[in-house]
């Protein structure tokens, strides 16, 4: 269950040595640094920080680089992405009775007839789940970016598409997305405990144990699906920030989870050359 957490919070020792969520990337070339933080998709009102570390970070690069351009046309595939593949539907994934609970939960919580949402990957229905279970006002890095972005007038550049995020659930088993879905409507105290101990260690800005609570504890991210969601788009990320921060500094704004750890952000930019130094901010 706790991998579904992980995946909408997207959040080895060696390779952080700090505590920090904002870090200067410079050297290997660089004649102005970049910089690299790390936020959380999901956060409530009263635990958002916007800091002037931040804030100064932003002011002195010239483009916004985020997972996906927030601020870019509609994607006719998008629809066509979130759907499951083979004619696949969530009754067809589970028994009965499971099936009758989740159906009831999502009437309940969302007010929607399930046959709308019967060929939904059922990760994105989780994503539609979690305000029922935090019991606060969401508010989102990705949002205060994208308005700070255009209101500066600096350009955005997406790291991927909306349509690349969703094809990675095709990755994951079926089954195994319905079962987390099963999982969390049935074990709701569970789930919010665990969204409220990964805010905590953001707060704290404890970037190595977010990555050890995403790829070690029970539940978390292992073997492919760590490789999938973490490993591989860290790896296909470097060279195209590389290229960005050598064409215009740039600030960017990644999943927490994507900073630490030997196959993180942050220790794949020391590999590549540049110094990667944390900021420490409130």
């Amino acid at each position: 269950m706790k991998f579904v957490i992980v995946l909408l919070l997207l959040l080895n020792n060696q390779s952080v040595i700090s505590q920090s969520l904002l870090w200067k990337i410079s050297g290997n070339g660089l004649t102005t640094p970049s910089y690299v933080f790390g936020t959380m998709h999901l956060l409530c009102e009263q635990d958002f920080v916007l800091s002037t570390s931040i804030e100064k970070a932003i002011d002195s690069t010239h483009q916004m680089i985020m997972e996906i351009d927030l601020d870019a046309p509609a994607d006719p595939n998008i629809a066509m992405a979130m759907l499951m593949k083979n004619n696949t539907t969530l009754k067809k994934l589970l028994p009965k009775r499971k099936y009758k609970k989740i159906q009831q939960y999502i009437v309940d919580s969302l007010q929607m007839n399930m046959t709308a949402l019967e060929h939904l990957q059922p990760y994105l229905l989780v994503s539609t789940l979690y305000p029922s279970v935090m019991h606060c006002k969401i508010k989102s890095y990705e949002a205060e970016f994208l308005y700070l972005a255009k209101d500066k007038n600096k350009e955005i550049i997406g790291l991927e598409t909306i349509e690349e995020q969703f094809k990675l659930f095709d990755k994951i088993p079926y089954k195994k997305q319905a079962k987390e879905l099963y999982d969390f409507i049935t074990n709701k105290n569970t789930v919010a405990n665990g969204i409220y101990k990964m805010i905590d260690l953001y707060k704290k800005q404890d970037i190595e144990n977010l990555q050890k609570a995403i790829t070690t504890a029970d539940g978390g991210m292992t073997g492919d699906v760590e490789t999938t969601i973490l490993t591989d788009r860290n790896t296909k990320w470097i060279p195209l920030i590389s290229k960005q921060i050598h064409t215009i500094p740039s600030f960017i704004a990644v999943g927490a989870g994507h900073l630490g750890g030997v196959n993180g952000v942050i220790n794949l930019l020391k590999m590549k050359g540049y110094t990667v130094t944390p900021i420490l901010t409130p």
